[in-house]
């Protein structure tokens, strides 16, 4: 099991059964704390099933995020590349 911070300040213990939505949020990308860097937003979903609806809601232009994906497993990046925010979906997230 692996314990993670989510933007929230929330800690979050992963059990090994949570998908995860997987992006690039493009408008918060290369400036401010992600100077050049690329952010990645990875939010965990309880299920697959969330986890699909979650990337149809997401596709929607008026996110503006880009390679939305689903996984199953905890993605990684380089520190040094990417800057990576962790978000738990509540049902109310992305929702409009």
């Amino acid at each position: 099991m692996k314990t993670i911070t989510t933007v929230l300040d929330e800690k979050v213990t992963l059990k090994g059964n949570e998908w995860f939505v997987v992006m690039t949020d493009n408008f918060l990308s290369g400036w401010g704390l992600a100077e050049g860097k690329i952010t990645k937003r990875v939010v965990i979903c309880k299920n697959h099933c969330d986890a699909e609806m979650m990337r149809d809601r997401l596709l929607n232009p008026k996110y503006r995020m880009s390679r939305v994906n689903v996984t199953p497993r905890l993605p990684k990046y380089s520190p040094s590349r990417y800057t990576v925010s962790y978000e738990l979906d509540d049902g109310n997230l992305y929702r409009y």
